[in-house]
């Protein structure tokens, strides 16, 4: 994920689990954050908050202060995750689980899953149009996408 404001790439690393803060300049390490849970996999920036969230594979999400490189909080999700996409606008994080297929919203504000829906089987893909207030969730065993208004 990659910060302009601060010009910086964020990248999950699996093991030891944690992100890796690199320089956009020359990619130079120029922060680690460690985390407690387990396969970081999704990654992505909330910048109104200025906090990254972290879909990890031990079936939670976390977030992570940039600045002081701390974890902040986490909440459970219905199994291990792919996907973590935010929507600033609605202050709402998307997360999607492949098994049990489910999409989880999250309150950004708040910081919980206020919503699990039921997608398809293995769709753990997404895209989001925050623009258009649309979620495409990519259904592989059906080869279809399932489109939320939101």
């Amino acid at each position: 994920v990659f910060d302009a404001r601060s010009s910086k790439f964020y990248v999950n690393v699996r093991a030891p689990a944690g992100v890796i803060a690199l320089a956009a300049l020359d990619l130079a390490t120029v922060g680690w954050f460690p985390l407690e849970a387990v396969g970081p996999h999704g990654l992505a920036l909330d910048t109104e908050r200025d906090e990254l969230l972290v879909a990890c594979d031990d079936a939670s999400l976390r977030w992570v202060d940039p600045h002081s490189r701390h974890e902040l909080h986490g909440v459970s999700l219905a199994g291990e995750p792919d996907v973590v996409l935010v929507d600033a606008r609605r202050a709402s994080a998307y997360v999607c689980v492949g098994d049990p297929a489910t999409l989880h919203v999250v309150d950004l504000d708040a910081r919980l899953a206020r919503e699990a829906i039921t997608t398809g089987a293995g769709a753990k893909t997404a895209a989001l149009d925050a623009e258009r207030g649309r979620l495409y969730v990519f259904l592989p065993a059906a080869g279809q996408a399932w489109v939320c208004g939101l």
